[in-house]
């Protein structure tokens, strides 16, 4: 079985034909599942693990170059780091600009959908945050959140980066087959035609023990939808497709971060 062949398996089970007599689609003889080309599914999978890939790549170099850093200063000022060590019992830290953080959002793990996020701070105010989310199974056969999906957001923080209050301005982009009952089954048109849109959102980071933190954050925006309606049964036609502008809550999340990059003590 080949990359294409597994993600079709995975993606596309169960997916419905549209025909227009619904009967006709019941009936043992006939067949209603079929088979899609999936080469775009595998170009963005393959794009996502690269980016994976990359992204933690960055934050080792990152650290590596910040332990350099500290290996300079205790040889150079021996003294001042010393004294630093002894009065730093009671001080703040100090977050370096420069900044990885690795993130996942328990609200959607708690929901059946793997997420996984990077965070890179690269100003005294600025950070850029890119989750993605990718879930190809289903929990049941009536509840299914598959999704592969992607929402960078620009970050402005109020004091200093990665911890306080901060306000966020977001895209997003993800294909969909969705499930929640046993009446209905959504699903991007096609498989071709994504949800897009954009949005705002207000979040909070509390600093945690040691590299930990935890972040909440709400966002509302616009979404772009086309999709499909089928029988959310086994092999259930397509009875209506639909095109709508949704305003309204687009992201939230109760995300547990770990610090990568070092910080600079004062």
């Amino acid at each position: 079985m080949n990359v294409n062949d597994a993600i079709k398996n995975f993606f596309y089970k169960n997916k419905g034909t549209k025909i227009n007599n619904t009967t006709e689609c019941k009936k043992p003889e006939n067949n209603c599942f079929y088979q899609k080309k999936s080469n775009h599914l595998t170009k963005i999978t393959v794009c996502w693990c690269a980016c994976i890939v990359i992204c933690g790549s960055f934050a080792l170099q990152a650290q590596t170059v910040v332990n350099i850093d500290n290996e300079h200063k205790i040889i150079d000022k021996p003294d001042t780091i010393l004294q630093t060590e002894q009065i730093s019992v009671d001080t703040n830290i100090e977050i370096n600009h420069k900044t990885w953080l690795l993130k996942t959002n328990l609200l959607y793990m708690c929901a059946g959908v793997f997420n996984l996020a990077a965070e890179y701070s690269f100003s005294n105010r600025l950070s850029v945050d890119i989750p993605v989310t990718y879930s190809p199974y289903s929990i049941s056969r009536t509840y299914k959140i598959r999704t592969l999906s992607i929402q960078p957001e620009l970050r402005w923080w109020m004091k200093e980066p990665l911890t306080g209050h901060f306000l966020g301005f977001h895209t997003h982009l993800a294909f969909y087959n969705i499930a929640l009952d046993t009446y209905n089954r959504y699903q991007d048109k096609d498989g071709k035609t994504p949800l897009w849109g954009a949005g705002f959102s207000y979040g909070y980071v509390l600093r945690g023990k040691g590299k930990w933190n935890f972040e909440f954050t709400l966002g509302i925006g616009y979404a772009h939808l086309n999709y499909d309606i089928f029988y959310n049964v086994d092999n259930g036609s397509v009875y209506n497709s639909k095109i709508k502008n949704y305003w309204g809550l687009t992201k939230a999340g109760v995300t547990v971060s770990y610090r990568l990059t070092k910080n600079d003590e004062k």
